[in-house]
């Protein structure tokens, strides 16, 4: 007969999704994996309150997490947010997966794969931005393919501002201009978020990432841990969100946000333009932005942004058949820094 070892079977990882009453089990472990991010009291209130924004997305957000739990603890993690977009002008409904991670003594294990296999079998389109080198192998051999990437923009918004880098001074929402005209167009800071929900895309020739009620009024809203300047165009739907964050206490204006045609790139530029002026009437010395597109890069160089960084790649696991050009042209798809969790954390 053969010999089970009980000790072994005890053992054995469980791999599935999170259930409803584990959620502030799982909170308590996403805040203590980045210490970097938590090195105080305050920063891990604020993390864990980050963590938790994620799970009101919808009511069931929590059934999207997977967890590895081994001897009744996590020790394994990776987000999945529900999301939808456009392609064609139809509406799909997708994930966006981040924040993979697996305890440091338990890697030899494979668990990260492990995690990155169940997240693929997960149904719908999946997507996720920033992983490093060995993951993104990893995803190749998956089948996931890359179809963008986000380049981050830094410029500089009012040069009387570097007076700030000296003598910091917090910049509140309330600070915001109401009205800010920009090539004869007028932008008006609103306070109805779902003004600028919209059920259909802006860009019907784009990969282009949902902006509908439930949408704008979770990431907007009272959940998330950040204030917003949101910006609506006088008698149009176009619109813009900024916030300010702070890099080694130097405070800078964040693009995080926007929706408008963008086949020429004319309106992106106003956009761009008044932001500038904002920053310049609230003595903001840099702002920064993203791109994902050849027309909103052109645009931002033209203003003086320089990218930084090492460009995010984009992965699906869909396959985009016939779009390869496109994608290598930077000329398929729209994301912002508030799609997947590209800013939420930024203090």
């Amino acid at each position: 007969m053969a010999y089970i070892d009980n000790n072994s079977l005890q053992t054995q990882p469980e791999i599935r999704t999170c259930r409803e009453d584990e959620i502030e089990e799982l909170v308590d472990y996403t805040s203590f994996i980045y210490p970097s991010r938590c090195k105080t009291e305050k920063d891990r209130y604020r993390y864990k309150n980050l963590a938790r924004f994620w799970f009101y997305r919808t009511a069931d957000t929590y059934r999207y997490m997977m967890i590895i739990k081994e001897k009744g603890k996590i020790v394994g993690q990776t987000y999945l947010i529900p999301a939808n977009y456009y392609w064609n002008g139809v509406k799909h409904e997708a994930t966006w997966s981040f924040d993979l991670f697996v305890n440091f003594d338990k890697r030899k294990s494979a668990y990260g794969t492990d995690l990155m296999m169940e997240t693929r079998s997960q149904p719908g389109d999946s997507f996720n931005t920033g992983a490093n080198d060995a993951s993104l192998a990893l995803q190749r051999v998956l089948g996931y393919k890359r179809i963008g990437s986000i380049r981050k923009y830094v410029g500089v918004g009012s040069v009387f501002g570097f007076s700030r880098m000296i003598y910091p001074k917090k910049v509140l929402i309330s600070d915001f201009p109401i009205q800010v005209k920009s090539k004869n167009l007028l932008f008006e800071k609103i306070e109805e978020i779902k003004a600028i929900a919209k059920e259909k895309p802006f860009n019907t020739e784009l990969l282009e990432w949902g902006r509908d009620k439930e949408f704008v009024s979770w990431y907007y809203g009272s959940h998330n841990v950040n204030e917003y300047a949101i910006y609506k165009e006088c008698g149009s739907g176009n619109y813009f969100v900024v916030r300010p964050i702070y890099h080694a206490h130097v405070p800078l204006l964040a693009l995080v946000d926007f929706r408008c045609p963008l086949d020429k790139g004319a309106m992106f530029e106003a956009i761009v333009e008044t932001v500038r002026k904002i920053s310049q009437q609230l003595y903001i010395p840099f702002i920064v932005s993203s791109s994902t597109l050849a027309v909103t890069d052109r645009v931002l160089e033209s203003s003086g942004f320089r990218s930084i960084g090492r460009p995010r790649p984009v992965m699906s696991k869909k396959k985009w058949k016939g779009m390869e050009e496109r994608i290598d042209t930077r000329t398929f798809l729209q994301v912002n820094f508030v799609d997947s969790d590209g800013e939420a954390g930024w203090k």
